[in-house]
């Protein structure tokens, strides 16, 4: 999961300092990584839209902000997709039937959690363009 790492030098070092203060889960274990989806997406809450005064310039500044942190997020899950597919994958191939059931409920979760960031990155920009324009 090293790769969403790397993403957090590329932004602003504002946006930097606010991802960077996240705990980025070392492995894929369900509960670190919903802690860390958790307490991510409350981050995107507490951008005060309403408190913009500079339209142009602070509407960019808060987009790439919560770009940012949307593809950090995008980045974990699909980097522990991929892990827990390579996992299931070794457990069909051992015949290891509780551990295939664990891993493809591992990924049910995962693909929705997919699903969420998807639907918070539209609701997202609904929002923006309502107040950026």
């Amino acid at each position: 999961m090293e790769s969403a790492d790397h993403n957090n030098s590329s932004s602003s070092s504002n946006t930097s300092n606010n991802i960077s203060s996240l705990r980025v889960p070392k492995t894929c274990n369900y509960v670190e990584l919903k802690d860390f989806l958790v307490s991510a997406r409350k981050e995107n809450t507490n951008i005060e839209m309403n408190k913009i005064r500079d339209i142009d310039s602070e509407c960019r500044k808060v987009w790439q902000d919560i770009e940012t942190r949307s593809i950090l997020r995008k980045q974990v899950i699909t980097n522990c997709i991929q892990e827990t597919e390579l996992s299931l994958q070794k457990a069909k191939e051992s015949n290891n039937d509780s551990l295939i059931r664990s891993e493809k409920q591992k990924l049910n979760f995962l693909n929705m959690e997919k699903n969420v960031e998807d639907i918070l990155v539209d609701y997202n920009l609904k929002i923006f363009q309502k107040m950026c324009g």
